[in-house]
């Protein structure tokens, strides 16, 4: 994608991409946990750094467990492991679930492949204000679908800049 066909941020409402924005960010805090829960810490903290994987449109956490990762699929904001790069079959499409819902997703798919569940935690080593939690909100990917594929197309070109 070109710089010509970039979508034009002014022509979205600011509120709504601020509230999409904050659906994008508490999403993509499961890759980071998982990360943070299983790839050997680093003080420079590069083992959160999360990649974009241009074929799938997706944020996709370091490998951990000797093959897996978790990408957030954008702009449709789909949970899904991948093994040695592979996506697996069991998806989660976080349109009317919640955090809670997801974590309890995350869980389960940690089972199903044998990975120490006592290893995981939601803890991250930096404050997230205002990320969804618990059961009160629930991610809304269809109500932002405009804002959600703006972002993708930005952060896609911006990727393919740097």
């Amino acid at each position: 994608m070109d710089a010509q066909a970039l979508p034009n941020l002014s022509a979205i409402n600011p509120e709504r991409l601020a509230l999409v924005r904050r659906q994008i960010h508490s999403a993509v805090l499961w890759p980071a946990r998982l990360a943070h829960s299983y790839v050997e810490h680093r003080e420079d903290k590069s083992h959160l750094r999360l990649q974009w994987n241009g074929a799938h449109r997706s944020l996709m956490s370091p490998t951990f467990h000797k093959s897996l990762a978790l990408e957030l699929a954008l702009p449709m904001m789909h949970l899904q492991f991948l093994d040695n790069g592979h996506r697996v079959p069991h998806v989660l499409d976080t349109e009317d679930r919640t955090p809670a819902a997801a974590e309890a997703w995350v869980l389960a798919e940690l089972l199903h492949r044998a990975v120490p569940r006592d290893q995981f935690s939601k803890v991250l080593p930096f404050e997230v204000p205002n990320a969804l939690a618990g059961d009160s909100k629930s991610y809304e990917p269809a109500q932002f679908q405009t804002e959600l594929a703006v972002i993708t197309d930005w952060l896609e070109f911006g990727v393919s800049v740097l």
